[in-house]
């Protein structure tokens, strides 16, 4: 008998120890959640920490613990501990719905869909709204502007308040829209940038990008009137933006549209010199160029500051062809045949 007491005693022993572990535990993780909500990273992480400490390896604290270097911008770490996550307990989808976020902030739009993919096939529409709109983010940066546009309109129809709160209406009218001037259906485009520029909650900011993306429509349509109006306004929105002085990475652009090459070459000219020492800010800069002599009609040098933008970043080669800036030069056999050999390196 008293040999069979001690062990009924060691049993609820080591169950009151599990027990009393596992409250302990929980009681980490809702303290963790109420830093968290609170935005409060610091206290979040050590408390997500404390709970590891009581159940190592846990997927659902390493999820959390994600979340909070995801939000300090420490993306790399966030994919290490939800790829973590993931691997410890593979069925838990929003672990998915977090990698798809996290690859799209390391630009590994790829891997991110992938994850978009994994995620949709489980969940109801209710939980993939921001889903299916990243999906559209992922596909317009590799250039698949109709599948984007897609989704975009899609998002734009489904959401509710209750779905996603304080969704920016005309940022995602403004992105359908540049799919349609992607597409080459100009009279969509404009159709949706008005909605953007119309929407009573619309950010200076998106009016300023909605007005000079409707300018440059009207200039490939041959009304240069409408197209210089739009661009005035251009330049007095981001004024207003910027205290009356303009500082704008357009800048350039939007002069080389208004016939002002002096200026245009003279700003661009300027960045480049700045950033010789900066291979990603050089490439921006001679695309920059390779724009304004595009819109100012000097195809050639247009031609040759492309292979310069893109032999020191060869990843656009796909979405530039569609780039409303380069219509002068779009159909030159030579732009195409820059775009297939700079695509064929980047596949190396």
């Amino acid at each position: 008998m008293k040999s069979s007491f001690k062990i009924i005693l060691l049993i609820s022993f080591i169950g009151l120890f599990f027990n009393s572990n596992a409250q302990s535990y929980n009681k980490l993780i809702k303290t963790a959640n109420k830093y968290y909500d609170a935005k409060d990273l610091t206290n979040a992480e050590i408390y997500y920490n404390k709970a590891l400490e009581k159940k190592p390896g846990d997927y659902f604290a390493l999820y959390n613990l994600a979340y909070v270097y995801g939000d300090r911008d420490e993306f790399d770490t966030a994919l290490v501990l939800i790829n973590k996550s993931i691997a410890q307990f593979s069925y838990y989808t929003p672990a998915y719905e977090a990698r798809a976020s996290i690859y799209y902030e390391l630009d590994s739009v790829e891997d991110a869909l992938k994850d978009i993919e994994l995620f949709l096939l489980n969940n109801i529409e209710d939980d993939s709204i921001r889903l299916i709109a990243l999906r559209a983010e992922c596909n317009f940066e590799l250039g698949k502007y109709k599948i984007a546009l897609d989704d975009y309109k899609w998002t734009i129809n489904n959401v509710t308040e209750k779905r996603w709160k304080n969704f920016c209406v005309p940022c995602y009218n403004m992105k359908t829209a540049f799919c349609y001037t992607s597409l080459s259906e100009y009279n969509n485009s404009l159709k949706y940038l008005d909605i953007a520029i119309n929407a009573p909650d619309c950010d200076q900011k998106f009016i300023c990008r909605s007005l000079e993306e409707k300018a440059k429509i009207y200039m490939v349509l041959n009304e240069k009137a409408k197209s210089v109006q739009h661009f005035n306004q251009v330049l007095t929105c981001l004024k207003e933006i910027n205290n009356q002085s303009i500082n704008s990475t357009e800048l350039p652009v939007i002069n080389s549209y208004l016939g002002n090459e002096d200026v245009a070459l003279k700003l661009v000219k300027e960045q480049i010199a700045n950033d010789k020492d900066d291979s990603d800010a050089l490439s921006t800069d001679y695309y920059n160029l390779t724009r304004i002599y595009a819109v100012l009609k000097k195809q050639e040098l247009a031609l040759q500051s492309l292979e310069t933008s893109l032999s020191l970043n060869p990843k656009d080669a796909e979405i530039l062809q569609y780039d409303i800036d380069l219509t002068n030069i779009r159909n030159l056999p030579q732009f195409t045949q820059l775009i297939q050999k700079y695509q064929t390196n980047k596949q190396k």
